[in-house]
């Protein structure tokens, strides 16, 4: 009688040269989605700058009918405690109880802080148009209607990175895209 003898078990995984196509295709792949997830990621970088810019001017206007007395937005300074001539360190919101266009640290009457609310930029982004935004105690607009233009600091020519808020003479805002 003859002994049987097992068969070998077929080899099993990868040879070198389909692992190298597979790497090498998934390298193609990347580099082809890499710059479209780059481009998302700065459109909504800026999508949600501008929302928030947007949902704070809504507040600023919301507290000045509540308050019945003027509340503005303006550029906010390094320490985010008085206004400045540039958006680069994001807003106030802040009441004007005694008109005078300036940040003051407590309303004597009632002790209560003139700072409403601080919202930020990020430093990759940039906002053009006007430092100071004032809502009368009817939520008009009391400072020149205009636009709050919002855009990364590297904004490629054909692109539409930028959000534009325009402030109408009501109080009221509206949005539009804008190419680079």
């Amino acid at each position: 009688m003859r002994a049987i003898r097992a068969l070998p078990a077929p080899a099993t995984g990868f040879t070198l040269i389909e692992l190298l196509v597979v790497i090498v295709l998934l390298g193609i792949v990347l580099g082809m989605a890499l710059p479209s997830f780059r481009e998302a990621t700065v459109r909504n970088r800026i999508v949600a700058e501008h929302n928030e810019l947007q949902a704070s001017l809504m507040l600023a206007r919301s507290e000045a009918i509540r308050r019945n007395q003027p509340v503005s937005v303006c550029a906010a300074n390094a320490t985010l405690d008085d206004c400045q001539n540039s958006w680069g360190q994001g807003w106030l919101i802040w009441r004007d109880v005694d008109g005078d266009g300036t940040v003051d640290a407590a309303v004597a009457a009632t002790d209560e802080p003139e700072i409403l609310q601080v919202g930020q930029i990020s430093p990759a982004d940039q906002i053009a148009g006007p430092t100071l935004v004032t809502f009368d105690r009817r939520g008009q607009l009391v400072t020149a209607p205009g636009e709050l233009v919002l855009r990364p600091q590297e904004c490629p020519a054909g692109r539409e990175y930028p959000r534009a808020l325009i402030l109408r003479g009501s109080g009221q805002t509206g949005t539009e895209k804008r190419s680079c």
